[in-house]
């Protein structure tokens, strides 16, 4: 690439052309476009913001191309990401994280058709794909107000005249965890509201809303916003996570127990980010979302809570809540007030990736009351792509109404729905924060409730998702009653196959010769019969999980993420059959084949879990070839850590199996190896002295051990102080 002069040649023409332009809708900046673009054709100065065009390194091609298409300078959509930044540590596991360093915001001259720009520029070779910068609206509530009596949301169901979530059943088990962090990614929160931190001795603050941006309650005259601004934000955290038991207020779905020493740590934590969707934009919402979610950065939330959303579709949008799911964050999104399943979409909710995002649409207080179909007496917020429902007519929460305010009023519509969700799945979280996104939106999907139907069996259509969230259900089904386990299945057989078409694909890696883009491919069902390993006194509840699984979705932009599914109506009390698709992609010029991606049938993984009420009963079997136990591996982690010279690492595996156990430094770096061998089943431990495979002492540090079993590997962090 060459040097590029510091001014810019702008050359005028005219010309008449016939495109075909997809919908973008009418909701865009008029002065910018997203634009995605293949490593190696741009470099951008580092540690900077919004530079104009000629501080770039561009290729030759495409720096004539922005240029004639008066673009004037460009930034970051993801200011914190970088090439190759592609790893993050979740639950002591590599995850591969989307690379999203090549996504940017261009700015035009004013006066230029940035539709017309987008048709020009997303032509060029070096660019995966080119859209608007769209903008969005924060859903609308209804004010008024009353305390715990009137909160109808939050009460035990009776299935009749009250149809709450069932949370003081759900409290017997949790009443949350300030190590799970919500985000409410809203207008601003009021901290100083007594029900979202104050001690109501006044002498504790902040225990509530911990951490995120301008949501401290400072002075009007000092703040960019009015208090007022902050309304919305704070109606949906008290939804979420109020104080519980304070003797005041309300009540939030995952709030904590105050008790009467009136400690800081009660409940969910909550951070509270203040946006401004106009003004961001799908791309700033984009690089909010990732950073918010980054388990790397400053926050690492679990929860995404969001009230708001787009009519339009936003590719860059879609990528950040990949991202989301990648690093093991719930993303909750209102699905809008839509009325019929026929209304426009509601972008993030709506993405049709239903195991990125959990969508909810809202119900009153007198319950569904429609028939199936779809005749209501009460209007209820649902629509296409609909997880489940929630309470979201009249939830009582808290509210500021001025500066320092300890209002409350009514809170309605499928705003007030989305954080009902995003305090139940902190719950379930807070009994258990080791599993995937999929995992807390299955267990939330398969304890619904749905008054339409005479035996309540499990089902999903357009108007109401899975039903009426219960998460009472949920709570005593994850932490006493039903048993869960987590299950690998190896290779498949290929069940159905398309035609060739032209598919984008996002993230590819693995093989040089292959890059991000579009292709010409075929697309590969491949199913695979199980059977479980366990006997159930009912049929159980199965899904599949996509982290841990080889195999992506059927989705024509693909971003090639981990994918597993149960085909319908496939499972009994037996077993089930297991769904992923492969492709096979060929050269645009040649149609020469490149392989298959991510890989060939009989190298396919199958991540999936089994949730039910165990039988007394020992499945048996003729022929033991027929069933496949896997061994079943738990670490239990190092003692003590921090440590000084030596640490005894223990775990647990299920039958006799061999068994390797190897520790590395932060660069990665093989340190030494303490296990190799076939080792007895039960609790098993091992100690290492500090020493590497020379015997020579380390020095102090981050280190890291696997225990590897079979197919599964185990990833936990150290730490030597000496």
């Amino acid at each position: 690439m060459n040097p590029k002069p510091i001014f810019t040649l702008c050359i005028l023409f005219c010309m008449f052309v016939v495109v075909s332009r997809m919908a973008w809708g009418v909701n865009f900046k008029e002065d910018q476009l997203i634009v995605r673009l293949k490593h190696g054709y741009l470099d951008y100065p580092q540690g900077q913001n919004n530079v104009p065009l000629y501080q770039c390194d561009i290729e030759d091609s495409l720096w004539n191309l922005l240029t004639n298409s008066r673009v004037v300078s460009i930034d970051r959509v993801f200011s914190n990401c970088y090439p190759g930044d592609t790893i993050r540590v979740v639950h002591n596991r590599n995850c591969r994280v989307p690379d999203l360093s090549q996504i940017y915001i261009l700015h035009l001259q004013q006066g230029v058709d940035v539709l017309e720009i987008i048709d020009r520029i997303k032509e060029h070779y070096a660019v995966l794909y080119a859209e608007p910068n769209h903008s969005g609206i924060i859903l609308c509530a209804t004010p008024d107000d009353s305390l715990w009596d009137d909160q109808w949301a939050l009460h035990d169901p009776d299935n009749s005249s009250n149809f709450g979530i069932g949370c003081p059943t759900a409290w017997n088990h949790t009443t949350g965890d300030s190590s799970i962090k919500i985000a409410i990614i809203d207008s601003g929160v009021e901290y100083t509201h007594d029900d979202l931190g104050n001690s109501p001795n006044e002498n504790i603050f902040n225990c509530k809303v911990v951490g995120g941006w301008d949501y401290e309650a400072e002075p009007e005259d000092s703040f960019p916003y009015p208090a007022q601004s902050r309304s919305h934000g704070t109606n949906c955290a008290g939804i979420a996570a109020a104080i519980t038991n304070n003797d005041y207020g309300i009540a939030g779905v995952a709030g904590g127990w105050w008790d009467e020493d009136d400690t800081c740590d009660v409940g969910a934590s909550i951070y509270a980010f203040r946006i401004d969707i106009a003004s961001e934009g799908a791309a700033g919402m984009a690089e909010i979302l990732r950073d918010v979610a980054d388990p790397s950065g400053d926050y690492g939330c679990q929860i995404l809570s969001n009230s708001w959303g787009f009519a339009d579709y936003n590719e860059t949008l879609r990528g950040a809540v990949n991202y989301c799911y990648s690093v093991g964050a719930s993303v909750v999104a209102a699905r809008g007030q839509a009325t019929s399943p026929s209304d426009e979409d509601h972008y993030p909710a709506t993405f049709d990736d239903d195991y990125w995002i959990t969508c909810v649409g809202s119900f009153g207080d007198d319950g569904l009351r429609c028939t199936k179909n779809g005749e209501c007496d009460h209007v209820v917020h649902h629509g296409g792509n609909l997880d489940f429902l929630a309470p979201g007519d009249s939830v009582l929460t808290t509210n500021n109404e001025q500066q320092n305010g300890n209002s409350f009023h009514y809170f309605s519509g499928t705003s007030a729905a989305t954080p009902v969700v995003s305090g139940g799945i902190a719950l379930l979280r807070s009994i258990n924060d080791t599993l995937w996104t999929d995992d807390y939106e299955w267990m939330l999907k398969y304890s619904t409730w749905d008054e339409r139907s005479d035996t309540n069996e499990w089902t999903w259509d357009s108007l109401y998702g899975h039903g009426a969230i219960r998460i009472s259900t949920a709570m005593v089904r994850l932490d006493s009653l039903y048993d869960l386990s987590s299950y690998t299945a190896n290779g498949g057989s290929i069940a159905d196959s398309s035609a060739l078409d032209t598919l984008y694909f996002y993230n590819l890696t693995g093989d040089t010769c292959v890059s991000s883009g579009e292709y010409p491919a075929k697309r590969f069902t491949i199913n695979k019969d199980i059977t479980y390993s366990q006997s159930y006194v009912d049929t159980p509840y199965v899904w599949g999980v996509g982290y841990g699984s080889k195999g992506w979705s059927d989705s024509d932009t693909n971003y090639c993420t981990g994918y597993c599914s149960v085909v319908d109506s496939s499972a009994d009390g037996d077993g089930c059959q297991l769904q992923t698709f492969i492709y096979r992609l060929y050269d645009p010029i040649t149609l020469k084949s490149l392989g298959w991606f991510p890989c060939e049938a009989d190298s396919v993984i199958y991540k999936y879990r089994v949730w039910g009420e165990l039988s007394n009963e020992r499945k048996w079997t003729d022929d033991f070839n027929d069933i496949n136990i896997p061994t079943q591996l738990r670490a239990l982690g190092n003692h003590p850590n921090p440590f000084n010279t030596t640490t005894t690492i223990r775990f647990e595996i299920s039958k006799a199996a061999h068994v390797k156990i190897s520790i590395y430094n932060l660069l990665g770096e093989k340190v030494t190896s303490l296990i190799d061998k076939h080792m007895v089943s039960g609790s098993n431990s091992v100690i290492w002295d500090s020493r590497n495979d020379k015997g020579k002492e380390v020095a102090s540090g981050i280190y890291f051990y696997t225990i590897g079993v079979d197919n599964k590997l185990e990833v936990n962090r150290m730490t030597l102080l000496k």
